[in-house]
């Protein structure tokens, strides 16, 4: 999976959020990625939600529904995508987040 862009995400650091959200922050490292992608959430109490990767096509390509979180964080691997731009979207309830992800190779 390649490097996401989340909302207002800036390389590799945490993404601002409002303070009437669900969310506490949602990080995507490095960003730019090469290889592989470290995702993180953290929610102010737990929550059910998931966390897709989509390409510029609108093709799904990674989902995971984690059930009922706090904090959550998992490593994909993004060798078998192509260079490019990736978005990243995180849903937790009626809430919507979309990063953007960019892969070097």
């Amino acid at each position: 999976v390649s490097t996401i862009l989340v909302e207002e995400v800036i390389v590799s650091t945490e993404m601002p959020v409002a303070t009437d959200t669900a969310i506490k922050y949602f990080r995507a490292s490095p960003n730019p990625a090469s290889d592989e992608v470290q995702l993180a959430v953290a929610f102010h109490e737990a929550h059910d939600f998931s966390l897709s990767l989509w390409n510029t096509l609108g093709q799904n390509l990674y989902e995971i529904n984690p059930q009922k979180q706090a904090q959550w964080s998992q490593r994909i691997s993004l060798q078998t995508l192509p260079a490019g731009i990736y978005l990243i979207k995180l849903q937790v309830e009626k809430e919507v987040k979309i990063g953007k992800l960019l892969l070097e190779k």
